[in-house]
């Protein structure tokens, strides 16, 4: 079951426990600042450089799983591997501990065992499908890596594109007329945003193109899509998902305007998990 809330306590660390705080949702608190504090992206995970009592540079995994996650054998599981293989998901339901051998296990696994990938524009309208992250790096002229770390949530576009892995939830003929009348058109919001309709667990739908958008995540892990802002001159403006449900579902006579996620996990946008404050 999911925290209803946010918890810090003290980091697992010695003598840096008097100083900082670590969430099980992958922040960061110094008692000295009295803040959250940034992380930085070291080879696709979020790393964090604590000052206090010295400098010392440690993965925000590590400090989320050395506080929250049990480990029954230290002394052999010492890596912390990432269930859902996206190294920015730091919620501490998605860390585990591993041994070194299980780490380099997953890790090849997840190489050699390929999954279709799908190109889209930046609409999250699927363009072409490749069988491989290799062929599609090609197809673009950047590295295997580069896709990679879309795929994973690490970064956004590459290329020039969105990507995604193939699944049963996202291929193209799966994607068509959808009920609407369970849905609300966004041109509430935007005149712009006539064909795309916001549905309860958080759907976008494009009725144009006949197909649903693939939300991109923020570092914060917040989710968001491309809309048109201008029909003119094209211009695009992103919007985040948790807003375009709660406008159109969740009554707000105070007229609050920021959207909170009831369990705390920012990518779940259902609309059962959000409310005004």
């Amino acid at each position: 079951m999911n925290e209803p809330t946010e918890i810090y306590k003290p980091v697992n660390i010695k003598d840096f426990d008097k100083y900082y705080e670590v969430s099980n949702f992958g922040n960061i608190y110094s008692k000295v600042s009295k803040r959250n504090l940034k992380c930085y992206d070291n080879n696709g995970y979020l790393n964090i450089r604590l000052n206090k009592p010295y400098a010392y540079q440690v993965a925000v995994s590590r400090l989320v799983a050395l506080t929250f996650v049990p480990n029954d054998q230290p002394s052999i599981n010492i890596v912390v591997n990432h269930i859902d293989e996206n190294t920015h998901n730091n919620h501490y339901q998605n860390l585990e501990w591993v041994t070194q051998k299980e780490n380099i296990n997953k890790a090849t696994k997840n190489m050699t065992h390929e999954k279709p990938v799908l190109k889209m524009d930046l609409d999250g309208n699927v363009i072409d499908t490749y069988d491989t992250i290799n062929e599609a790096a090609r197809s673009v002229g950047v590295d295997r890596t580069t896709i990679g770390k879309v795929v994973c949530g690490v970064n956004q576009t590459a290329g020039g594109f969105k990507w995604a892995y193939k699944t049963s939830e996202n291929r193209p003929e799966n994607r068509l007329d959808v009920n609407l009348s369970e849905g609300k058109c966004l041109e509430f919001i935007e005149k712009e945003y006539k064909d795309y309709y916001v549905f309860r667990d958080s759907s976008i739908y494009n009725k144009a193109r006949k197909c649903f958008l693939k939300p991109c995540r923020n570092q914060k892990g917040a989710e968001y899509v491309t809309l048109p802002s201008n029909k003119e001159d094209k211009t695009k403006q992103n919007v985040y998902v948790n807003q375009l449900v709660a406008r159109a579902f969740i009554e707000n006579p105070l007229n609050k305007k920021k959207v909170m996620h009831i369990n705390g996990i920012k990518s779940d946008n259902n609309m059962e998990n959000l409310k005004w404050f």
